[in-house]
């Protein structure tokens, strides 16, 4: 059976919540929003999955069902700017496509001034040109991504938050959150942050559902209209199964948390003591494995294509992934990596390894040796 370490991308729903999903669909499968009293109990089930989640995320506030993190990000960003008639954009350069795309779009289409701020070797935010970019700016939308999708680098998006709303008179700030969610440390109960954006798929729930954190509802325009659910700002049948699927995964990730991050944080720790002992040339693009997000781990190899090293590996029985799996067809060198200045004797070798709640310390020392004799095995086929 293969090693899956490309949860980043996806992960494999628990079994708990297929069960969730299933009885929604079969059973509870009433529509909340009409008023004979099964689909009365179903709208209670529902506000219940929303204030699961929102204990989770360990916040107050509002949090709107979506289709996942891209949708989230498109209705913060466009909602927000919508309500905000001259507000700039800022956003750094190694933000997922969802948002520095959709930040593009929008600049464009609503003739709004971009500052794309830049990042340093580990991929932090350059703190002296965000505060100068703050500092110029009197009324912004600002979305820093918490986690990276393709180093696990962790922004401190609490700082961030308060450096711009300290400097900008008038100012929304967005994270997107979709790494971040049951993995890293939660948001202060008085974080700065306006908006937050979540999505089920990458903590072992179903696809298609995600939410959006709003600290108020006046922060945004309405999405799309019809029926009037979600406040208001995204009409539409609920997507009941997926929704509580959602918060079925958050539920069980929480019950299992401590043991779930530092069981990942010893996989990425495995690997990297495998490939020390291997005398294999290779960096790692981010933070330390202490420092960054603890399923990522985002290693390049020197003078190796990232495409062929994976298609090795996945013969040999590993599945990985060189970058965003939202983009990695469309490019064959890492934009977040290329922002980060990362060695172009290494860029292109690039191996993006993820782990989930079904991830083992033996499948670690695995595919850390399939990684190993396939860098060695090509690299012979070059010198020859």
């Amino acid at each position: 059976m293969a090693i899956y370490f490309d949860n980043a991308a996806t992960t494999k729903a628990s079994p708990g919540v297929c069960e969730a999903v299933n009885e929604v669909l079969v059973k509870d499968y009433y529509n909340p929003s009409s008023s004979y009293s099964a689909a009365l109990d179903i709208d209670k089930k529902l506000e219940a999955s929303r204030e699961t989640i929102l204990k989770n995320l360990n916040m107050q506030g509002n949090l709107i069902f979506t289709s996942g993190g891209t949708e989230s990000n498109n209705i913060a960003i466009f909602g927000a700017l919508k309500k905000m008639k001259s507000a700039c954009i800022i956003t750094s350069e190694t933000e997922h496509p969802s948002v520095k795309k959709t930040c593009i779009e929008a600049a464009s289409e609503l003739g709004r001034e971009l500052k794309i701020i830049p990042v340093d070797i580990k991929g932090h935010i350059k703190t002296d040109e965000y505060i100068s970019a703050c500092k110029k700016a009197d009324s912004a939308f600002v979305s820093i991504m918490h986690v990276n999708n393709e180093t696990g680098t962790v922004q401190d998006i609490e700082c961030l938050a308060e450096i711009a709303k300290q400097n900008i008179q008038k100012c929304v700030f967005h994270s997107d959150g979709v790494q971040a969610f049951m993995k890293v440390d939660p948001l202060n109960k008085n974080s700065k942050v306006d908006l937050y954006s979540l999505s089920a798929h990458k903590i072992h729930g179903p696809k298609g559902v995600g939410a959006l954190y709003l600290k108020d509802k006046s922060i945004l325009s309405a999405a799309s209209y019809g029926g009037g659910q979600e406040y208001g700002l995204r009409s539409g049948t609920h997507n009941t199964p997926g929704i509580y699927g959602m918060a079925k995964a958050a539920d069980e990730l929480s019950s299992r948390h401590d043991d779930y991050i530092a069981t990942m944080r010893n996989i990425k720790k495995i690997i990297i003591d495998e490939f020390k002992g291997s005398n294999i040339d290779y960096i790692i693009c981010g933070d330390s494995i202490e420092k960054s997000a603890p399923h990522i781990l985002n290693v390049a190899f020197r003078d190796i294509m990232g495409e062929v090293l994976l298609s090795a590996s996945d013969s040999d029985g590993l599945i990985a992934n060189t970058g965003s799996a939202c983009s990695s067809k469309k490019r064959s060198v890492s934009p977040v990596l290329k922002a980060m200045n990362i060695d172009p004797n290494y860029i292109q070798g690039a191996m993006r390894l993820s782990f989930g709640v079904f991830s083992t310390e033996d499948e670690a020392r695995q595919a850390a040796q399939i990684i190993i004799n396939n860098v060695k095995r090509l690299r012979r086929f070059k010198r020859a």
